[in-house]
């Protein structure tokens, strides 16, 4: 027989990691180690969308608030490259899946289908 872990299991689990995990973030960020350009509003998401390179697309509901003056906006970029990735991906995941807004900072802009996005750097659940 299977094993198949209750969702309410899963989210406990997922819920604690995320915890630890935003303690983290907020202490880098605090200590300014991550300097970001500026925050999105907040909104809950509508899609959260790994790419075959890694990055992953981060939708909102509505279009992200730019900061950077990026080209384009639907959606923000969160490199594989980035210190906080798994982090961040992680938290993604749980604001999506318990529908919380989030604020995303972003810096920078980078290119994705062939235009300059917003460049997320962390992210706050609300």
């Amino acid at each position: 027989r299977d094993f198949a872990p209750s969702g309410r299991m899963m989210m406990k689990h997922l819920s604690k990691a995320m915890l630890v995990s935003v303690l983290v973030l907020s202490f880098v960020l605090r200590s300014g180690a991550a300097s970001a350009a500026g925050n999105t509003q907040a909104q809950k998401l509508k899609k959260v969308s790994l790419q075959p390179d890694g990055s992953v697309f981060v939708y909102g509901r509505k279009v992200w608030r730019n900061p950077d003056g990026c080209e384009a906006n639907a959606y923000a970029v969160l490199a594989q490259e980035h210190t906080f990735y798994r982090e961040n991906y992680a938290l993604l995941l749980l604001a999506h899946a318990q529908e919380k807004g989030v604020v995303l900072r972003v810096d920078g802009c980078v290119s994705a289908a062939g235009r300059e996005r917003p460049v997320m750097v962390g992210a706050t659940i609300q």
